[in-house]
C-alpha cells in the first residue's frame, strides 16, 4: 500500500507537471485556443451525414467534417481528427462557427477568419486553420445554391482574381472557343462531334492521337473520322517497342519479352510532327501524366480507360454496388464505415 503522505507527495508532483504545461500552453497560444483544445465541441463521427468533407494536410494530420443540412442551413456538425492541439481547436471553433449558418455563409469563411476568432496561432500552426478550413470547404460538392454559379468566388485566396489576367493569348482563345461550343452545341453533339468542331474553331491543321493498343480498333475509326478534316498522326503505346525488363517493370504475362508502354515516346513523336493538339485515347493511369506532362502541345482526352466497365469510370459513381461494397461510400457519399 502507498501512505497517504507519499501519495499526497505524488499528487502534488502531478498537479506542478499539469500547471507548467498550463504555462507553457499560455506563453505560446490564446486562451481561446487552449479552452477549445482542452474541451472541444462537437466532436465525433456521424451516422449518415448529409454531407462531409475530410482533407489530409501536409503535416499528417487529417481532418474530417460531418453536417446535417436543412433548407441550405447546418442544422448539425461535428468534427474528428487525429491532429495537434491547435488542430483540434480549429475545428472545434469552426464547427461553432458555422452550426446554424448557410452553407454559403460556411464556405466563405478563409483560414485567416478562423485565425483571428481564436485570437491567433503561432507561425507553425497556421496551416491547422488552412486545414480545418479546407475539410469543411470539401463538403461543398452538396452545396444545393453553388452561389458561385452566380458569380460568388468561394475561393479563400479570391484566386478569380489571380486567374483573370491569365486568360490572354492562346489561353483566352481556347477558353472563349470552348464557351462558344457550348453556348451553341449544349446536349447536342457528342464529345467526338465536339473535338471536330473545337478544332476547327481553333483553326488547327494537325492532331495527334496518342492511343493504348487495346483500343487499337477504336483508333483506327476515330482517325478516319477526323482525317476527314485534319492530318492526323496516331502513336500506339508500344511505338519504341521497349522491353520491361530493361526497366525492371513489372510483367502482365509472366516469363519472356513483354513490350512496355512508352507515353514519353508517343508524345516525342507527335512532338516532332508539330501537332497542334493531341488527343488522349485509353492510355493507362500514369501513362496519361507522363504523355501530358511531355506533349508540346495542348492535350484531351476523348476516352479514359476502365477495363472492368467499358471505359466509362463513372459506372462505379453511379452503381450503389461499388459505391457500398467497393469504396465503403453511402448514397450521400458519406463513409458506411462506422
Amino acid at each position: 500500500m502507498i501512505d497517504k503522505k507519499k501519495k499526497s507527495d505524488f499528487d502534488k508532483f502531478i498537479e506542478e507537471i499539469q500547471n507548467e504545461i498550463i504555462e507553457e500552453e499560455k506563453a505560446i497560444y490564446s486562451e481561446k485556443v487552449i479552452m477549445e483544445a482542452n474541451n472541444p465541441k462537437n466532436v465525433g463521427r456521424m451516422i449518415d451525414p448529409d454531407a462531409f468533407g475530410i482533407l489530409d494536410g501536409s503535416c499528417g494530420d487529417t481532418m474530417e467534417f460531418y453536417l446535417k443540412i436543412n433548407d441550405d442551413k447546418i442544422s448539425d456538425i461535428n468534427f474528428m481528427t487525429n491532429g495537434c492541439g491547435a488542430t483540434i481547436a480549429c475545428g472545434s471553433m469552426l464547427t461553432s462557427i458555422v452550426k446554424e449558418r448557410s452553407l454559403e455563409y460556411a464556405i466563405g469563411i478563409t483560414k485567416d477568419d478562423l485565425i483571428t476568432i481564436l485570437d491567433g496561432l503561432p507561425k507553425e500552426n497556421l496551416h491547422c486553420a488552412a486545414l480545418a478550413v479546407g475539410a469543411l470547404r470539401k463538403a461543398c460538392a452538396l452545396c444545393d445554391d453553388k452561389k458561385c454559379y452566380e458569380g460568388k468566388d468561394c475561393t479563400e485566396e479570391n484566386i478569380a482574381l489571380k486567374t483573370k489576367d491569365m486568360y490572354k493569348g492562346k489561353n483566352y482563345e481556347i477558353m472563349k472557343t470552348a464557351c462558344h461550343i457550348e453556348a451553341e452545341y449544349y446536349m447536342k453533339k457528342t464529345r467526338l462531334e465536339e473535338l471536330v468542331l473545337f478544332s476547327k474553331k481553333m483553326n488547327y491543321k494537325r492532331l495527334g492521337m496518342a492511343f493504348c493498343i487495346g483500343l487499337e480498333n477504336e483508333a483506327k475509326i476515330i482517325h478516319k473520322i477526323l482525317a476527314k478534316e485534319f492530318e492526323v498522326h496516331s502513336v500506339c503505346c508500344k511505338v519504341c517497342g521497349i522491353n520491361k525488363d530493361d526497366y525492371g517493370l513489372q510483367k502482365l504475362h509472366g516469363e519472356g519479352f513483354e513490350a512496355a508502354c512508352d507515353p514519353i515516346g508517343q508524345a516525342n513523336v507527335l512532338n516532332n510532327e508539330q501537332t497542334e493538339l493531341n488527343i488522349i485515347l485509353g492510355l493507362c493511369i500514369g501513362h496519361d501524366i507522363l504523355f501530358t506532362k511531355h506533349s508540346e502541345a495542348p492535350v484531351t482526352t476523348l476516352a479514359v480507360k476502365d477495363r472492368v466497365l467499358t471505359h466509362n469510370p463513372l459506372g462505379a459513381v453511379y452503381s450503389n454496388y461499388y459505391l457500398e461494397k467497393k469504396f465503403s461510400i453511402g448514397k450521400s457519399g458519406t463513409s458506411s464505415e462506422g
